[in-house]
């Protein structure tokens, strides 16, 4: 990813991603999830901490795709980082907690870490093919005359 479209493209399908599940996380905190032990409503603090988590890692990858360097290797770790994070959102739900704030984190997780994956991945596999191009024009060593060729 050399140019800054297509960074400010990839930082706004994730930026958006994100708002999203901030306003999914504002609306599974206001209504109540009845399930086989009662109706529990979502903490307070579990929907701030939420949104801040999701606001730091958005403020991360921005900075990351601030610099002006090949970032494919740090878009394939966030990647796989946030795949890594993904179950572990998961846990409250085996503890009983049936409030739908760790699914919504889930879910971004697991969808920002696949577009960071991926357009990491490409970007890497974009580069080593620029890397292994033969420029078009010719190099000195071919600008010599050798033995080899009758016509040099």
């Amino acid at each position: 990813m050399r140019t800054s479209k297509q960074r400010l493209a990839l930082f706004f399908t994730v930026q958006t991603l994100g708002v999203g599940a901030m306003v999914a996380i504002g609306g599974a905190g206001r209504h109540p999830d009845c399930g086989d032990i009662g109706c529990v409503a979502a903490s307070p603090v579990a929907v701030i901490v939420g949104t801040l988590l999701i606001f730091g890692e958005l403020a991360v990858v921005a900075t990351v795709l601030r610099h002006e360097i090949r970032v494919w290797r740090s878009l394939v770790l966030f990647g796989i980082a946030f795949l890594v994070v993904t179950p572990l959102c998961g846990f409250p739900r085996s503890f009983g907690d049936s409030h739908r704030v760790g699914d919504v984190l889930a879910a971004w997780h697991a969808a920002a870490g696949s577009i960071l994956f991926v357009s990491g991945w490409g970007a890497g596999f974009w580069d080593l093919l620029e890397r292994m191009r033969r420029p078009d024009t010719m190099q000195p060593e071919d600008r010599e005359s050798s033995a080899m060729w009758p016509l040099d």
